[in-house]
């Protein structure tokens, strides 16, 4: 629950800084990944002061796996770049 305790904490930073300032590096989180983890982390019982009601085996099963973005990404051909060394992947990109 410890690690719950810190991304709660985390969030709640988050919050905070919705709107950054111009410049400011932000990232990007799929939500769906977003959603799963609280549910690993039984983050609305710790949020509501719940007391977390899991099966033996939730942390195998309940697992979110590594943060993945990839439904984040615009992976149309015309939007990969490369190092310019192969054709198919040019350097630069004109829209």
């Amino acid at each position: 629950m410890a690690e719950c305790g810190e991304f709660r904490k985390m969030r709640d930073a988050w919050k905070q800084s919705s709107f950054p300032d111009a410049g400011t590096p932000v990232f990007l989180l799929n939500k769906k990944w977003d959603e799963s983890y609280k549910e690993y982390l039984f983050y609305r019982d710790v949020v509501m002061n719940c007391k977390a009601n899991w099966e033996e085996d939730h942390w195998e099963k309940a697992f979110p796996g590594p943060i993945s973005n990839k439904e984040l990404l615009n992976t149309e051909e015309k939007y990969l770049t490369g190092t310019g060394k192969k054709a198919e992947f040019e350097k630069e990109v004109f829209d």
